[in-house]
C-alpha cells in the first residue's frame, strides 16, 4: 500500500513537472515572438509567466529586464525625456544573460536618441542667441539666424515641438523692428528740419549778397 502511494506521488510529481516546464517554454517562445515583432510590453508580461513557472531562471530574468527596460526606453524616448530611454537602453545593452538581437536594437536606438539629443541641443542654442540679438537691438542679424532656424526646424519631424518658441522669436523680432522704425523717425524728422533750415539759410544769404552788390553797383554809377 505504501509503496503503491509512494509511486502515485512520483507520477503526480513527475507530471506537475513536465507541464510546469511545458508552461515554461510556451511563456519563453510566446515572449520571444512578441519580441521580435517588438512587443516589448507584452514579451515582458510572457517572461514574468515564465519566472512564475520557474522562480529564479536567469534566463528568464533576463529576458524580462531587457523587454521592460525598452518599453521603458521608447516611452521616454516619445517624451523627449532623453536621459531616462538611455539610462534604460544601458540596462538592456548591459544585461549579461541577454538576447544578443535586443541589445543590438537598444545600441540602435540609444545612437539615435543621442543623435536626436545633439539636434535640439543646437536648436535650444540657436534660440537663445537670436533672444540675446534681440535684446541689443540687431534686428539684421536676428532676422538672418530666425531663417536659419525656420529652415532646421521646419525640416527635420524631430524639432517640429520647436515651432511655438520658433514663432514667438518671431513676434519678437516683428515687435522690436516696430519699435526701432518708431524712435528712428522723430530723427529723422529733425534731420529732414534740419536741412531744410540750412537750405533756407543758404538761400537768404545769396539774397542778401545779391541785394549788397547792386547796392554797391547802384552807388558807384550814381
Amino acid at each position: 500500500m505504501k509503496l503503491q502511494s509512494l509511486i502515485l506521488l512520483i507520477a503526480l510529481i513527475t507530471f506537475l513537472t513536465s507541464c510546469s516546464n511545458e508552461s515554461y517554454q510556451h511563456a519563453i517562445d510566446q515572449g520571444m515572438k512578441e519580441l521580435g515583432q517588438k512587443n516589448y510590453h507584452q514579451a515582458a508580461i510572457y517572461f514574468e509567466l515564465a519566472l512564475n513557472e520557474k522562480e529564479g531562471d536567469r534566463n528568464a530574468a533576463s529576458y524580462f529586464d531587457q523587454a521592460t527596460n525598452m518599453e521603458r526606453a521608447k516611452k521616454a524616448y516619445k517624451e523627449k525625456d532623453y536621459e531616462s530611454a538611455i539610462k534604460s537602453l544601458d540596462v538592456v545593452i548591459n544585461e549579461q544573460n541577454g538576447l544578443k538581437t535586443v541589445q543590438d536594437e537598444a545600441e540602435t536606438l540609444k545612437k539615435q536618441i543621442l543623435a536626436d539629443n545633439d539636434q535640439t541641443s543646437l536648436v535650444e542654442q540657436k534660440i537663445a542667441y537670436i533672444n540675446k540679438l534681440i535684446e541689443k537691438n540687431n534686428v539684421s542679424e536676428a532676422k538672418k539666424e530666425l531663417e536659419e532656424l525656420q529652415a532646421t526646424i521646419t525640416s527635420n519631424e524631430i524639432l517640429k515641438q520647436y515651432e511655438s518658441k520658433m514663432n514667438e522669436l518671431i513676434k519678437k523680432v516683428e515687435l522690436t523692428t516696430s519699435e526701432k522704425d518708431e524712435n528712428e523717425q522723430p530723427i529723422n524728422s529733425t534731420i529732414d528740419g534740419t536741412e531744410k533750415e540750412k537750405k533756407r539759410r543758404r538761400s537768404k544769404n545769396r539774397r542778401k549778397k545779391i541785394k549788397a552788390r547792386y547796392h554797391f553797383l547802384s552807388t558807384l554809377y550814381k
